[in-house]
């Protein structure tokens, strides 16, 4: 683990703050996922030296079965956030075969000292070298076991979050309107809080109402025609209403009055006067209280059904989520975290609910199933994240961000309605593998310490451990009949493939003749062969080898390295992943291409470039899933005919490893939206 010392470290235009995860640059926020932070934090404190792989990978990635590629997309993320080699800055330097060393000149501040007593911690050259030369001996003893390569797929012009208002002003509150055209929102750009609106896309803005009070949280009604707004225009904070144009402005409720959320047929509006919970028909009769509690009931949103009430409330001392009937019958707490969970929105569809959390240290956006399970960070910055609202076609939400310096209104996706999570342990879950029935998945964690092979339901249920012992293991394969699988197990220095009956047992060495490097197994459709990586010749290429340890032969003849190997569901061709060329011992980054090649080694031909990794048959052998991305990984669905592909997961985080499902119609995956890795579920459309 990666400790947080009470100092600060400034180096170049950058301040680095590992007691309050912040790194800032002339002193705005960067936003850094946790593990590239931590990667960050390790290089800067090894004060110029170089730091080992290995090394980083024990700090960062502490008893978990992780991937050398996934430290080199850390460290492609890092570089692009402190813009590399941009005016001629360096950073980060590559040691080839070695590690990385922060090249920069580094200024170490104790947050106890006095603001001037800066030390200068900048080593001499020859003690970097010195460290180097001790490190290739050290080197020379064995080869880190997993060489994966961050992919660079370029995304769209329109990546999220986006922002949608510029101006010096606060925009607050926004509210989509039930068509997804329009966002009304609060802003005090023409000196005072006005309530607004502006197109989806952030033009057009038009002051609605222009009145010399305070206008706040505009609510759009169902069918569009109209807007609820609060204002104090008459002495008293009340509810309004008024035509989506800003004409016929007139006063709904008598008293003190906030927070108006209409009901789905337009005949009511809830809101909270006085800490208070009150229904109101829109013509201001059948006035209802619904709570009467000395603690601080609000922010009412009514379901899409109308049937319930999400709200917040201090009740039981912290402030927190709750539902009740429109009757005020069945209260139901939703959430449950000692920090401040509020501000709670429905999604269209009624199965999710958006909130407002400080759970996390930091105010964000997340999203829940609408019974308080499975909460889900959304937005992900060292500045203020608020007041999600929901598109109509809930893909997308709308929130309220302090990340420019100021409140402005953004736009992001949310997560996928068709996506679910299936783990949900603080460890690492990862490498996820279906049964031939689709009844189980394989996958790795290392939830009882070093990784091990487990398996649990396709629901997520009925865990087992598969495989124990004191080595790391990873990388499943179930056999085509279900009854065994492959996976990879390093253990001081030395990876090997073994075979293991489904239902755990003693595990059988498949390989094992001196090479030090076999992993990532997958076994041929007829379940006779089994095909694997192996640098027993000295780059990594692709071998097969007969389930019985016999007729082991290599597949492929490039002198570059060859990994992730794939088998046809025909069983005639093989997918691996492979550098684009050459790649020069001081390149950052290998650019990749997707191959396939005939099971008896010819026929080699590139599928596509894009730099993907970790691809997957589709069962009808019609698609390749991959991850891949600028930085991030995501899952992507190419058709294997013409190359095109389609991204299939959005989040803020890494997405990758993905696994079919034997019908076709679901892909697992591993993202990390919570800084550890879970498996999840997403659908996927049928192939045309």
């Amino acid at each position: 683990m990666v400790t947080q010392p009470e100092a600060t470290y400034t180096f170049g235009t950058f301040q680095l703050d590992p007691g309050r995860h912040l790194l800032l640059r002339n002193g705005e926020p960067v936003p850094l996922p946790p593990k590239v932070f931590a990667v960050l934090q390790t290089l800067v404190e090894a004060e110029g030296r170089l730091v080992a792989k290995e090394a980083l990978l024990q700090a960062v990635w502490a008893d978990s079965f992780v991937e050398e590629g996934t430290l080199k997309q850390h460290i492609s993320i890092l570089r692009r956030a402190l813009k590399d080699d941009e005016n001629g800055e360096h950073y980060i330097e590559t040691i080839p075969k070695l590690g990385y060393r922060f090249a920069a000149d580094v200024r170490r501040a104790s947050i106890a000292s006095s603001a001037g007593a800066a030390v200068h911690r900048r080593r001499p050259l020859a003690v970097a070298l010195a460290v180097a030369v001790i490190l290739v001996l050290a080197a020379a003893a064995g080869l880190r076991l997993f060489r994966h390569t961050a992919a660079a797929i370029d995304r769209d012009a329109d990546a999220l979050p986006r922002r949608l208002t510029f101006n010096v002003a606060t925009d607050f509150q926004p509210d989509w309107s039930p068509d997804g055209r329009k966002i009304a929102f609060m802003s005090s750009r023409d000196g005072k809080p006005e309530i607004y609106v502006m197109d989806a896309d952030g033009s057009h803005v038009t002051n609605l109402t222009r009145h010399p009070a305070t206008d706040r949280r505009p609510a759009w009604s169902p069918d569009g025609r109209q807007i609820a707004f609060e204002s104090d225009r008459d002495g008293v904070q009340a509810i309004y209403v008024m035509d989506a144009d800003g004409s016929r402005q007139r006063r709904l409720t008598g008293m003190s009055s906030g927070r108006p959320s209409w009901s789905p047929d337009g005949a009511r509006i809830a809101f909270m006067s006085e800490s208070e919970i009150y229904i109101v028909g829109v013509d201001g009769t059948g006035l209802t209280r619904l709570t009467n509690n000395d603690a601080f009931d609000g922010d009412p949103a009514w379901s899409p059904d109308g049937t319930r009430l999400a709200f917040s409330s201090t009740r039981d001392g912290n402030l927190e989520i709750y539902v009740m009937n429109v009757d005020g019958t069945g209260v139901q707490r939703l959430t449950w975290n000692d920090a401040y969970d509020g501000v709670p929105a429905w999604s269209p569809d009624g199965t999710r609910i958006a909130f407002t959390s400080e759970r996390d240290g930091n105010p964000e956006v997340y999203v829940m199933e609408a019974d308080g399970s499975d909460p889900v960070r959304i937005t992900y910055y060292a500045a203020r994240d608020v007041d999600g609202r929901w598109a109509p076609d809930g893909t997308r939400l709308v929130f309220v961000s302090d990340r420019d310096g100021n409140l402005e209104i953004y736009t992001t996706e949310a997560i996928p309605e068709t996506t679910k999570r299936l783990t949900s342990a603080v460890s690492n879950e990862t490498e996820p593998a279906w049964s031939p029935d689709g009844a189980r998945l394989a996958f790795s964690s290392n939830q009882t310490g070093p990784a091990k092979i487990f398996t649990m339901s396709a629901s997520g249920g009925d865990l087992i451990q598969i495989t124990d012992g004191p080595a790391t293991d990873g990388s499943p394969a179930w056999s085509p009949d279900g009854r065994t699988i492959g996976f990879s197990r390093a253990l001081e220095r030395q990876a090997d493939i073994f075979l293991i009956d489904a239902k755990g047992g003693a595990a059988r060495k498949l390989t094992g003749d001196g090479a030090t490097y076999h992993t990532h197994p997958a076994w041929s459709p007829d379940g006779r062969r089994v095909a694997f990586v192996s640098n027993r010749d000295g780059p990594l290429h692709i071998y097969v080898i007969d389930t019985d340890g016999r007729n082991l032969r290599r597949l492929t003849a490039s002198a570059r390295d060859e990994r992730d190997p794939t088998w046809s569901p025909d069983g005639r061709s093989i997918a691996f992943v492979t550098p684009a060329g050459p790649v020069a011992p001081d390149r950052h980054d290998e650019r990749l291409e997707l191959h396939v090649v005939d099971t008896d080694g010819s026929n080699e031909r590139r599928l596509t470039a894009g730099d993907p990794v970790q691809p997957a048959w589709s069962p009808d052998s019609r698609r390749i899933a991959f991850a891949g991305g600028t930085g991030l990984l995501h899952v992507y669905v190419m058709d294997a005919g013409t190359g095109k592909a389609t991204q299939l997961t959005h989040g803020h985080w890494h997405e990758s490893h993905p696994a079919w499902s034997p019908d076709g119609r679901r892909l697992a995956f591993v993202a990390s939206p919570r800084g550890n890795a879970d498996i999840y579920i997403a659908a996927v459309s049928p192939a045309r």
